[in-house]
């Protein structure tokens, strides 16, 4: 999928192009609009039909507040609230969503992943290059010191299948 010649991925069905769709932050789509020549124009083929309702898509917003929602497929065909297995694979999605974007896995368990991204400086190396250079590295140390954040979320998934993304202070 391109926008605006940019390419975003390849798609397979109508959840993948929400999820494009969502991630280039437009606000709604319908499936009806996916078959549309004007707006989307499919390669080897036209779309897949999944029954017609409505897709309703949100705005993506930048930074902390960026919502975190697996595309409608991983929910059961009429709508219903996730089972524990179902919990289980939106967890999964949210995971390697924040993995795509330089998270990485601090712990994880069935029901919740603590991501963490950055690294801590490691002020034993700068200790020692300060004193190899006559404290000219020190400078650099304290830049990196001011400068250097260690990000870490929490997220789980509710009963309805939200994620629930807790956001740790920065150290």
């Amino acid at each position: 999928m391109r926008l605006d010649g940019e390419i975003l991925g390849l798609v397979h069905s109508v959840s993948d192009v929400t999820e494009f769709v969502l991630r280039a932050g437009l606000e709604c789509i319908d499936e009806t609009a996916v078959g549309t020549p004007s707006l989307i124009a499919w390669r080897g083929g036209g779309p897949p039909t999944s029954g017609g309702e409505l897709m309703k898509l949100r705005k993506v917003t930048a930074g902390w507040g960026e919502p975190l929602q697996p595309p409608p497929g991983y929910f059961g065909p009429d709508g219903s609230v996730p089972d524990e297995a179902q919990r289980r694979l939106i967890l999964d999605w949210a995971v390697s969503q924040r993995i795509a974007s330089g998270w990485r896995v601090e712990s994880r368990s069935e029901t919740q992943a603590v991501l963490v991204r950055g690294q801590p400086v490691n002020h034993v190396l700068h200790a020692i290059l300060s004193l190899v250079t006559c404290f000219l590295w020190a400078v650099v140390w304290v830049v990196l010191t001011v400068t250097n954040k260690v990000e870490r979320v929490a997220l789980t998934v509710d009963a309805q299948g939200h994620v629930v993304a807790v956001h740790a202070p920065e150290s």
